[in-house]
């Protein structure tokens, strides 16, 4: 499964336009295509991956995708910011600039 970095409190009181700010997704496909994860968390419910939605390495819905996927590589559970995926190209950018 994924490698994830914990975080302390500094991204949980970030708005989620200003964690998609500091996201550059670089269009791997890793976190739609079921290498990284079984599923993902969509309010109460589990959609289970690969995604139905990804195809040619991008997301068909991506306008209207759900929040987990807007601030992937971030993990969101109940709610809250709680790690950040380090396998995602962009998540371990976001890690070695904001975090280590």
């Amino acid at each position: 499964m994924s490698s994830s970095v914990f975080l302390t409190d500094k991204f949980r009181d970030k708005d989620s336009k200003y964690l998609q700010s500091l996201i550059s997704c670089k269009s791997c496909g890793k976190c739609c295509n079921g290498k990284m994860f079984d599923y993902i968390l969509f309010g109460n419910s589990r959609i289970k991956l690969p995604c139905k939605f990804h195809k040619n390495n991008r997301c068909s819905i991506y306008s209207s995708r759900p929040i987990n996927c807007r601030l992937f590589p971030f993990i969101v559970y109940n709610g809250i910011v709680s790690a950040i995926c380090i396998e995602c190209p962009a998540g371990e950018e976001i890690a070695k600039k904001y975090i280590t």
